[in-house]
């Protein structure tokens, strides 16, 4: 039996649950860097990737941004503030172009509560979130920058749909809560070891054992 293409990117949903979900919801399309909520808004909605990548931040009180999670294919964004109907904790915004399935906050909440086996789906979904961003938090205090930033580059290069990564040094200065002039130094020395290649905004990792060794132990994927 052939898979159900409008199941594509999506939760692993049941077949019922799913078709309510997207009876419910309507397509949108984010452009690279375009924001889909601010911190301490209310998210409003929660966006169920198809393509593409969601960068979600966090806020410092120097006004530097620490990354909480990336979010693709087979995640969601703004699960928390949504179901819990509260602020957002952190922001988001399209790392790249992003298709997906917008479905309203209080139309989420309703089905939810009408249909169990959904609902368990966004726990799982929203316990996964939580980790990520536990985990993002404790490798930035207690990790090195350069190991941060290859690790982030692999997990980058995971979730990724084309052989090179879009993303500019002030992308990854963002997520990693540092000065663009240290991503640069960083990025040039990996380029110099031959790890790297970029040029014009795309980078494409050439070594991927040695940047493996080079990264932090922390899980590429959660």
């Amino acid at each position: 039996m052939s898979a159900d293409p409008s199941a594509s990117g999506l939760p692993a949903f049941e077949p019922d649950d799913l078709a309510a979900l997207i009876s419910a919801g309507a397509s949108r399309t984010l452009k690279r860097g375009e924001v889909l909520y601010r911190q301490g808004e209310d998210a409003g909605l929660v966006l169920f990737p198809r393509a593409g990548m969601i960068r979600a931040t966090a806020s410092l009180p120097n006004g530097e941004g620490v990354l909480a999670s990336l979010v693709g294919p087979g995640g969601a964004a703004g699960l928390a503030p949504v179901l819990s109907g509260g602020q957002t904790t952190h922001g988001a915004a399209a790392l790249t172009e992003v298709v997906g399935l917008a479905v309203e906050g209080p139309r989420l909440r309703r089905l939810a509560a009408e249909r169990p086996s959904l609902g368990l789906v966004l726990a799982g979904l929203l316990a996964q979130e939580m980790a990520q961003a536990h985990h993002e938090l404790a490798c930035s205090a207690h990790h090195r920058i350069d190991q941060r930033l290859a690790r982030l580059l692999l997990r980058l290069d995971h979730r990724a749909e084309a052989n090179a990564l879009v993303i500019t040094q002030d992308d990854l200065a963002h997520m990693l809560a540092v000065q663009r002039t240290t991503v640069t130094m960083l990025a040039h020395r990996l380029k110099t070891a031959g790890m790297v290649a970029y040029n014009r905004g795309k980078l494409r990792i050439l070594e991927h054992e040695a940047l493996l060794r080079q990264a932090c132990g922390c899980p590429l994927t959660q």
